[in-house]
């Protein structure tokens, strides 16, 4: 049972340390800042009247990310790791608000969530651009790194709707292909290489096609249409290897490469 959420000051000691020193986001500090996720989580799930409160937890989270990428210099690995768990975070509680029974403060925590979501995209792509060239430029091993990370949240995607197709139960799935895990990261890396940008390229318009298919493979869960809802799941599944199936060709071309500029 998560604990009653209250004010955490260790999140402002946070902040206000990384602006002088060198912070590894996997040190003490950042986990305690993790662990305040889920129960940022579960207050939002209990839809009480503090909605601000609340939702100030997670934007302080996303400030504190970025402040320890910028002012800290620290690796793209770890900045990376941190956002996709906050990425993950904001999927499954932006979806199990969008499904509670109270409409009226659903719709109010949703469009708050989906500033939130905004920023971190946003952020995620000025860090990235931020990285390039200079003694903090992105590594290979690092662009690889995310890629694969990418791929996994992909297939724990598709594994999802398989289960809720099999079970035609909702299960929190981001439909968004800007706002899912992956997507996030797709949006974020700028791939400029001869080798591989046609290639990049597919993977971003088959991916948005994967979402538009999924989407309404959740509508036909909805309306109780299992055999759409099957046939609709298979087809994404097929997008799905597509998808993999490039990524995988990408990140053979990469590792190719002697090195990233």
């Amino acid at each position: 049972m998560i604990p009653k959420p209250t004010y955490n000051p260790d999140l402002a000691i946070f902040l206000a340390k990384s602006r002088k020193s060198s912070i590894n986001l996997y040190g003490p500090k950042a986990t305690e800042v993790l662990e305040l996720i889920p129960i940022v989580a579960q207050e939002i799930r209990n839809l009480a009247d503090d909605t601000k409160q609340k939702l100030n937890g997670m934007m302080q989270f996303v400030n504190s990310i970025r402040i320890a990428a910028e002012e800290s210099k620290v690796s793209l690995n770890n900045t990376i790791n941190s956002s996709y768990q906050m990425s993950e975070k904001i999927e499954a509680v932006s979806d199990t608000v969008s499904i509670h029974e109270d409409a009226k403060k659903s719709v109010e925590f949703a469009g708050q969530i989906s500033q939130i979501d905004n920023q971190l995209s946003e952020m995620l792509g000025t860090m990235f651009q931020s990285l390039e060239g200079g003694i903090h430029a992105i590594k290979k091993e690092e662009i690889l790194d995310v890629l694969s990370k990418a791929v996994k949240a992909h297939m724990k995607w598709i594994e999802v709707l398989k289960v809720s197709v099999d079970e035609m139960r909702i299960y929190p799935l981001q439909t968004n292909p800007r706002k899912c895990a992956f997507g996030y990261f797709y949006n974020a890396i700028r791939i400029n290489y001869a080798e591989i940008i046609e290639e990049w390229k597919q993977v971003g318009e088959i991916h948005h096609r994967f979402h538009l298919i999924g989407d309404k493979a959740i509508e036909a869960i909805k309306n109780h249409q299992k055999g759409q809802a099957l046939d609709l799941c298979n087809e994404a599944e097929t997008l799905s290897k597509e998808i993999i199936h490039l990524m995988e060709n990408i990140m053979s071309k990469l590792k190719s490469l002697d090195k990233l500029g």
